[in-house]
């Protein structure tokens, strides 16, 4: 009984202490971030995440994660763009679903360029990682530029 009491000990520490170093980790990738001074956000606007930073190819890992987190954010924007172009008629609805359908078109792209990054040298890093910013830019001035243009009249 000693023994399963014991087992049972271990194992509770060592699950403490890998919710410990997990948590420390997250801590300190966000104290890496730099803080970036920014333009007032649109009202509903987010504020996007700090790769003003210069990502190194030591940072690599720390990039794709970023931009895979960035990745899920415009999934959930493209999400309420479809549920504003189900509500939405005429000549709006037929550009918010063209916009959709180019929007998709874009992120497919940069989510295979993320998959790809995991294997850039260190020779090619900074050019790929440039492309990747300028498709993410261009994603979110997609979004921003069709969300001003269907606005919902209230």
């Amino acid at each position: 009984m000693r023994i399963h009491r014991l087992v049972a000990l271990l194992a509770f520490g060592s699950l403490v202490a890998c919710e410990d170093r997990a948590r420390r980790e997250q801590d300190d990738f966000a104290r890496r971030q730099p803080f970036v001074e920014r333009e007032p956000l649109e009202p509903g606007e987010r504020s996007p995440a700090p790769v003003d930073r210069d990502y190194t190819y030591a940072d690599r890992d720390d990039y794709i994660e970023l931009r895979g987190h960035e990745l899920g954010e415009l999934d959930r924007d493209i999400e309420r763009l479809e549920t504003r172009a189900r509500d939405a008629t005429g000549d709006t609805k037929r550009e918010i679903d063209e916009a959709i359908v180019e929007l998709k078109r874009q992120r497919e792209q940069l989510k295979n360029e993320l998959d790809r990054m995991e294997n850039v040298t260190e020779s090619d890093w900074d050019a790929f990682r440039r492309r990747v910013d300028d498709s993410m830019d261009r994603l979110r001035e997609g979004l921003r530029d069709i969300g001003r243009r269907s606005k919902p009249t209230s």
